[in-house]
């Protein structure tokens, strides 16, 4: 790409530059007052200063198009001399996958050009949300009428079918859930995965094929397939040319336009510091969403479900929003996300209150077993830090606040969630992205006992901006926590004093020690002599027979002089500590056989030095 100039700029250059450089010169000739010049003159050159005013419709444009024009003439002292000036040219074109025409319309000496145009002179609509109804409105009038005068359910398959758009399913789109729909401007070759063997592939697609991952329907429901078909649709109308222009500018360049499943991608409301990538994505989004759900019928529809739930549900209660929200959601065939974002926008600010999932199936979850968080702990320093810092713990497959609001230790001597957790689980719970990954591309990561029939397999990672909600609800139980922390200084005692404590509160003796512990009776003797050093295995293996958590692990540990890193060995031992309370040696032990992980090791002295 060509540094400075912007495609406009650079598709006139390409395209329009003979056209009007034979134009002037032919006409240069009448502009001798203009030029104040009165000696014979031609045309000698011209360069672009700049264009203004692209105004797009459908795959027509107009704008113009500055040229700084030079002329040569033998001056008085019979030298070759040159002088310039601003020519304006009003020009058109029209482009659909190829360059159909381009013309001239006018030209005239420059003079300042108020400020006109609907485009970036990157050939991206400007589209404020305010227009956003008004351009739903115009396609469906375009399109689907009747979804203007009586609320109904948008065909919006059959309208893309209408176009000449192609669909077509049973791609995955990538391996880690990046793209769910993705629609091709140019015939050509996209990189696709076999949803049964995960064996990647280049597929050819033509012009005007719609793509879209199974998992939308599979995983999210009929509404969120909806919302990605009209996504890619409202691609090709507002951004088709965007596509081939690029195209034409560029050799081999071939656009794809996609749409990822993230809520934090599935972008509502714009940015500050949006890249135009972004505001094509935003644009897709809104208009989606009204064509789904036109606000000109909307109203009606909200009117007649809320007559009807009024007779048992308190008007602008959550119970009343929940099923409001429902009931459009299955109406319209949307997603009841885009639902919610629906009702926000004609007025009812209280669906801000709703706690709904960001989509109808769990792109996010807050539910992660123990051997995916065992993973997750060797990935990522977030998660291990949150881990190691007490304030979370793990009960029924989620990290919950640890907080007696939060978690229960039932008469098993397991963590449970609350029933108020439950019912509170975005607040009280970490959340995780569901990522799919090649588990045979990426065998060196993951046990080939667990993982040994998997090809595609759903992950969970974590990210600390996904935890603002949890993070704060743990911050309102803080003084708690605090004041335990407040008593656990006040002891300044060494390793062996401090098992020894432990040991004597929960009536620990040899034998309890050998079978709780898996560690021999001498060590028991061991655990009483202030200076004995452990090792870091045995210290793990006496906090997990112990039944200990990992801040009282933690701190055992730095009180002999060891922490836990990042090394997927003692990211091991930290899900055997935090994942498995009230849970035997021998569970845990279980759980680090399978992991088939070099360096992980089953507790106990066999396996203490």
């Amino acid at each position: 790409m060509v540094e400075g100039k912007n495609e406009l700029e650079r598709f006139t250059d390409k395209f329009g530059y003979n056209a009007i450089s034979a134009i002037m010169e032919k006409e240069i000739g009448n502009y001798a007052s203009d030029l104040d010049l009165d000696v014979a003159y031609s045309f000698y050159d011209m360069d672009m200063v700049h264009t203004r005013n692209l105004t797009i419709s459908g795959t027509c444009f107009e704008y113009y198009a500055v040229y700084n024009v030079t002329v040569s003439y033998i001056d008085e002292r019979r030298e070759e001399n040159t002088k310039s000036k601003w020519f304006t040219f009003h020009c058109t074109a029209e482009v659909d996958d190829i360059l159909k025409s381009f013309e001239v319309v006018s030209y005239a000496p420059y003079s300042r050009l108020p400020n006109s145009g609907n485009a970036t002179e990157n050939f991206v609509p400007v589209i404020h949300k305010k227009h956003m109804d008004g351009l739903a409105s115009e396609f469906l009038r375009k399109h689907y009428p009747k979804a203007l005068l009586e609320p109904v359910a948008v065909p919006i398959r059959e309208i893309a079918k209408n176009m000449g758009l192609k669909m077509q399913f049973g791609f995955a789109l990538s391996e880690d859930f990046s793209y769910f729909g993705q629609i091709s401007f140019s015939n050509m070759k996209t990189k696709v995965y076999d949803v049964v063997t995960g064996a990647g592939q280049d597929l050819d697609v033509s012009r005007g094929t719609i793509l879209i991952d199974p998992a939308v329907l599979w995983e999210r429901s009929q509404g969120s397939e909806n919302f990605t078909i009209a996504h890619e649709v409202v691609h090709w109308e507002k951004h088709k040319l965007f596509a081939d222009i690029k195209r034409l500018l560029y050799r081999n360049y071939n656009y794809t336009a996609r749409r990822c499943p993230k809520p934090d991608a599935i972008a509502w409301e714009p940015g500050d510091k949006w890249s135009e990538q972004d505001f094509i994505e935003w644009h897709a989004n809104g208009i989606a969403a009204r064509i789904l759900m036109p606000k000109e019928t909307l109203t009606r529809k909200i009117n007649e479900i809320s007559v009807r739930l009024k007779e048992t549900l308190k008007p602008a209660s959550a119970e009343f929003f929940i099923a409001l929200i429902d009931e459009l959601a299955v109406f319209y065939g949307t997603s009841r996300q885009t639902t919610k974002y629906q009702l926000r926008d004609i007025g009812h600010d209280q669906v801000d209150e709703i706690q709904i999932h960001e989509y109808d199936y769990q792109a996010y979850t807050h539910e992660i077993d123990e051997y995916k968080a065992f993973y997750e702990l060797c990935d990522n320093a977030d998660l291990r830090m949150v881990v190691q810092t007490g304030f979370f713990t793990y009960a029924d497959n989620h990290f919950a606040i640890n907080h007696e609001r939060c978690v229960t230790i039932g008469d098993d001597g397991i963590p449970h969630l609350t029933d108020f957790a439950w019912a509170n689980i975005t607040k009280c719970t970490l959340k995780f992205r569901n990522v799919r990954i090649n588990v045979r591309e990426n065998r060196s990561r993951f046990s080939d006992i667990l993982y040994s029939s998997s090809t595609l397999e759903i992950f969970q990672k974590f990210r600390n901006e996904d935890n603002k909600s949890a993070y704060e609800f743990a911050n309102e139980l803080a003084a708690e926590f605090k004041a335990q922390a407040q008593e656990r200084d006040l002891i300044r005692v060494t390793f062996t004093d401090r098992a020894q404590q432990i040991m004597s509160a929960k009536g620990v003796d040899s034998n309890d020690f050998q079978a709780l512990t898996l560690l021999s009776r001498n060590m028991f003797s061991l655990f009483k002599k202030r200076d004995y050093q452990p090792s870091f295995r045995t210290i793990i293996a006496f906090c997990a027979g112990m039944d200990l958590d990992i801040h009282t692990t933690s701190d055992l540990l730095s009180k002999a002089g060891y922490t836990f890193g990042s090394s997927d060995e003692h990211s091991a031992y930290m899900t055997a500590i935090s994942n498995f309370r009230g849970k035997s040696i021998l569970v845990r032990n279980e759980f680090l056989r399978k992991l088939s992980i070099k360096g992980v090791e089953p507790l106990g002295e066999k396996n203490s030095e």
